[in-house]
């Protein structure tokens, strides 16, 4: 899920410093590729890990306080797009506290899913 959000990050990196049209062309492809295998991991992830009696409620309070969090900090960063030379950093301030932050408290903190049955995940 971090490589993924890497991908996303990257991508944007690139863009910012080669504001090139076939930079400008090519890159955002490369980061919906990253936003899209990202986002679908880290709902898959809060899916499973919530028990089976409370999931569907637990899933619902968390994906709705991400999608709250991300129309918040994109609205209130929405002033540092008038700052930098080609006015795409705005993004990387969103992209850092947004995708790489969280990607990388869920490697490190989170609930080890991968190899593991899915009744013992939930125990």
């Amino acid at each position: 899920m971090s490589g993924m959000a890497g991908l996303f990050i990257a991508a944007w990196i690139v863009i910012y410093f080669l504001p090139s049209p076939p930079i400008i062309a090519v890159f955002p492809t490369i980061s919906r590729i990253g936003v899209a295998l990202w986002l679908f991991n880290p709902h898959n992830y809060t899916a499973i890990a919530y028990p089976i009696r409370i999931r569907s409620r637990a899933f619902a309070w968390t994906d709705g306080l991400g999608h709250l969090g991300a129309w918040a900090g994109v609205t209130l960063l929405g002033p540092l797009y008038a700052l930098g030379p080609n006015h795409l950093g705005w993004i990387l301030w969103i992209l850092v506290p947004g995708a790489l932050i969280p990607a990388t408290l869920i490697r490190t903190f989170g609930i080890k899913q991968a190899g593991v049955v899915l009744e013992q995940v939930l125990t």
